[in-house]
């Protein structure tokens, strides 16, 4: 066991997490009563004598990064099935180490939490070792995986994850960001944001009486003090963004090429913690004036096309 490691990985938690994530760990005994510093030198101490594994210490970190998604930027790939077969989810924890070992020398660790596997995968390439991690919602043909690999790393993983699963090729879906339940939101949920969210809502099985809804909204636009120009931003920004909470993009790309000019270019890259929040705000205060451009219009069909960034030609 690598104690330097270990203490690195319990070093992450905060102190009122530790607590609850070394006891479902279950490696050590835990007196109660103790501050960070003195809870972390005892584990090391008992882990040292009751020998933990380099695969127990995976494990722990696996706990910890799922908790800390956020720490990570994601990239999105969607499995393609090979013709008349369906994803094997169930194959992934028993045969994903299997098909990866002829490419990497690794371990593998494998967590189960709210329908989603994740996996974490140690990579040993002399003289360092790398970690990875996988998300692979059982309900999704879409995995996500940490940007931060070799691309050959990436390759094996991809093509294991493949062999596994029962499929022939992956795609690049271009979508990433740190805030995976967004992401996860973004390809589980394709049709929930914009005009689809009129629809989601007044026929969920888990949205308000329909009735309620309209309800709601004749009377918010009938609040004191809403002029006519509050109330168009109001119906404007609702059209484009939908009424559901917006998921949280990070990043789009927008590439205009010329007609006239095909050798020509231009790149719009929109850049925040939540770029559909601030242009829905944007709209609502008329900072971005009507009527709303196509370009903008469009950008919440991301959802369905699960991309970050869109090419378009300049009309002639």
């Amino acid at each position: 066991m690598d104690k330097l490691r270990l203490r690195r990985v319990l070093y992450k938690f905060r102190k009122e997490e530790l607590y609850a994530a070394l006891s479902e760990w279950d490696c050590v005994e835990l007196p109660p009563n103790l501050n960070k510093m003195q809870l972390i030198g005892h584990v090391v101490e008992e882990c040292e004598a009751a020998n933990i594994t380099e695969q127990d210490v995976n494990r722990l970190e696996l706990y910890w990064i799922s908790g800390h998604s956020n720490k990570i930027k994601w990239s999105s790939y969607q499995l393609i099935p090979y013709k008349g077969c369906t994803i094997n989810h169930s194959q992934l924890e028993n045969d994903f180490s299997v098909q990866l070992r002829p490419f990497l020398t690794h371990n593998t660790n494998h967590r189960l939490l709210e329908q989603a596997n994740w996996v974490m995968i140690r990579i040993k390439e002399m003289p360092k070792e790398y970690s990875c991690y996988i998300v692979h919602h059982s309900r999704s043909d879409v995995v996500f995986m940490s940007s931060n690999i070799k691309k050959f790393h990436h390759e094996a993983i991809m093509l294991a994850l493949c062999n596994t699963l029962g499929c022939g090729d992956w795609l690049d879906v271009q979508l990433t960001g740190r805030d995976l339940p967004s992401l996860v939101e973004l390809t589980l949920n394709k049709h929930s944001q914009g005009q689809f969210s009129d629809h989601q809502a007044r026929y969920s099985t888990n949205a308000d009486n329909p009735l309620l809804l309209l309800h709601k909204r004749a009377h918010r636009l009938q609040e004191e003090g809403v002029d006519k120009q509050e109330d168009a931003c109001r119906k404007a920004a609702e059209s484009v963004f939908g009424r559901n909470p917006l998921p949280i993009l990070e990043t789009y790309t927008l590439k205009l090429d010329h007609m006239h000019t095909p050798q020509h270019r231009t790149v719009c890259k929109l850049k925040g913690a939540h770029i559909l929040r601030g242009l829905e705000q944007a709209v609502l205060t008329n900072t971005l004036t009507l009527p709303i451009p196509d370009v903008i219009r469009s950008l919440p069909t991301v959802v369905t096309q699960q991309k970050s960034n869109t090419i378009c030609t300049e009309p002639g």
